[in-house]
């Protein structure tokens, strides 16, 4: 595993929920980019690529900030490159730093748990998750997941249930680099760490061999250490002052 899996299956997530909202973006080898619109909360509006120049990187940055001023901007780092001081000088400051993370091992269950996963197949059920995870994850007003985005069969949102409880949720998506794993989320914080182990286990399930990835702090790391998770890289989100 490597960290271009993590965040290349990233990258095409952002560009399936895009989709979904109907907003224009290009690609290219050194970074993804929003073509006009602004990114929906929670989502950057300019990604960088792994194998990207960094120099590139930030002379395109600089380009999109002039042409789309006084408007903030949001930019996913994948590789934390961009240089501290450059970035500074263009009106960025760090938001959060995280760590890519793969998982290709999932071992036997260390507790039983009585959390199923159940799929979201329709508007109202997508509705009811995003009114649950909102509440774990306060967000503006507006719809950060339309229901166009369940029409990709790679995609799945999932409802964690305690019996018939709706009790948290996470999010699937399966593309060549792996299988993506975020928006684990539950209604008890200090549960969290095993309900992420589960949802590891769970994605691991839905396919063929293909790692489960995504990213989190250190705290998330120390909790997926029983399943020998494998740090990939650091990870840097900048907002625009």
């Amino acid at each position: 595993m490597h960290r271009a899996d993590a965040s290349e299956n990233n990258l095409a997530w952002y560009c399936r929920v895009m989709d979904a909202h109907g907003l224009a973006y290009a690609c290219d080898a050194d970074l993804w980019a929003l073509a006009r619109d602004r990114a929906p909360p929670y989502y950057s509006d300019i990604v960088t690529r792994v194998a990207g120049d960094p120099e590139r990187q930030l002379a395109a940055i600089d380009a999109i900030v002039a042409e789309r001023r006084p408007h903030p901007l949001g930019v996913a780092d994948c590789a934390a490159a961009l240089d501290v001081a450059a970035m500074a000088a263009l009106g960025f400051r760090i938001l959060f730093d995280a760590e890519w993370f793969g998982v290709d091992d999932a071992v036997k269950p260390e507790r039983e748990t009585a959390l199923r996963f159940e799929r979201v197949t329709t508007a109202p059920e997508l509705a009811d998750w995003e009114a649950r995870w909102r509440q774990w994850s306060p967000s503006p007003a507006g719809r950060v997941f339309p229901p166009a985005v369940l029409q990709h069969a790679d995609n799945a949102f999932w409802t964690l249930r305690d019996r018939e409880h709706a009790v948290g949720g996470a999010i699937t998506h399966v593309d060549r680099h792996g299988i993506g794993l975020s928006n684990v989320f539950v209604g008890t914080e200090p549960a969290r760490a095993g309900v992420l182990r589960d949802a590891v286990r769970h994605a691991m399930a839905l396919t063929d061999d293909r790692p489960v990835v995504g990213y989190g702090d250190a705290t998330d790391l120390d909790d997926l250490a029983p399943l020998t998770v494998s740090p990939l890289g650091r990870h840097r989100i900048w907002l625009h002052q």
